[in-house]
């Protein structure tokens, strides 16, 4: 298995210090940065969502720089997403809505869906409501994917809110393994949620977390909205010289061009499968892969 693009584990008072140096004013050295800023590793599309409830729903993508998580020998050997905080670049909300509204646009899109993804977008908790909000009057549905870590006060929801998407990571152990410590107050916030699957059963990603007969993941449930997604292993990631990934990996390239680790990766959707038929939780895959995009 390769571990991709491996980072530092952010804090929220890093972007404050990132942006105005050592010594933030501070108002601003906790909540994130800037009302009017945030910062980006990338902005593409449109795609398509390629996992969760929106699966197939055409898509332009926001990914916000950094994560708590960013380690990811430590917590996310897995995770194929680049969002390397010291690679990000602050971008103000008008340049970002104005990077949106033209890549829409010139595929002829009136208002495709904003996903908001990382690393962990609730890091920049404070400008990102504000920024949220700015779309939502602008017509668009936006998304946040999160592993729920931090708080989501502040986000309008609602049938015309952002939608929520919260997937749980497992933390490492004393031991050497890894279980999860969810705060299920904090994720009453969620609108759905999705819970990774590998095929070792010394994982915490091989079975449902304990606390998944709370009244939260129950309503979920009941409403279509617990998934649980397979985790793709890769044995290799075609990156440029400075660790930037070169092309989208695909189920279907062949021969050396052939980067998924399929041993593993068929382990994880024989799991995944099982909890479908057996908890009611419903299946969800990195669609994208097949079809070949980011």
């Amino acid at each position: 298995m390769v571990i991709f693009a491996d980072d530092i584990n952010v804090s929220p008072s890093m972007y404050a210090k990132d942006f105005f140096g050592k010594n933030p004013p501070p108002m601003l050295a906790t909540n994130g940065v800037m009302s009017i800023a945030l910062k980006v590793s990338k902005i593409f599309g449109p795609v398509y969502q390629g996992e969760g409830p929106f699966i197939g729903y055409p898509a332009i993508f926001v990914r916000l720089a950094g994560c708590n998580r960013g380690n990811k020998k430590m917590f996310c050997d897995f995770c194929d997403a680049d969002f390397r905080f010291a690679k990000g670049q602050w971008m103000d909300y008008q340049f970002i809505v104005a990077t949106v509204d033209s890549l829409a646009t010139e595929q002829g899109f009136v208002k495709p869906m904003v996903v908001i993804t990382g690393g962990e977008p609730m890091l920049q908790r404070v400008p990102l409501v504000n920024f949220c909000n700015l779309l939502l009057e602008k017509g668009y549905r936006v998304q946040i994917e999160s592993n729920g870590d931090f708080s989501f006060d502040g986000l309008a929801g609602g049938e015309k809110g952002v939608f929520v998407v919260v997937s749980p990571k497992a933390n490492p152990t004393k031991d050497g393994g890894t279980a999860y410590n969810i705060d299920w107050d904090n994720l009453r916030r969620a609108d759905a949620l999705k819970f990774l699957v590998n095929g070792d059963p010394n994982s915490a990603y091989y079975r449902l977390p304990l606390g998944t007969d709370n009244p939260k993941f129950n309503k979920l449930l009941d409403e279509g909205m617990v998934f649980v997604s397979p985790i793709n292993y890769y044995k290799k990631v075609t990156a440029n010289s400075d660790g930037e990934r070169i092309k989208a990996t695909s189920f279907w390239a062949e021969g050396d061009d052939q980067e998924i680790d399929f041993a593993a990766t068929k382990a994880s959707y024989a799991r995944a499968a099982l909890l479908v038929k057996h908890r009611g939780v419903r299946l969800t895959v990195q669609s994208h892969l097949f079809g070949g995009v980011e």
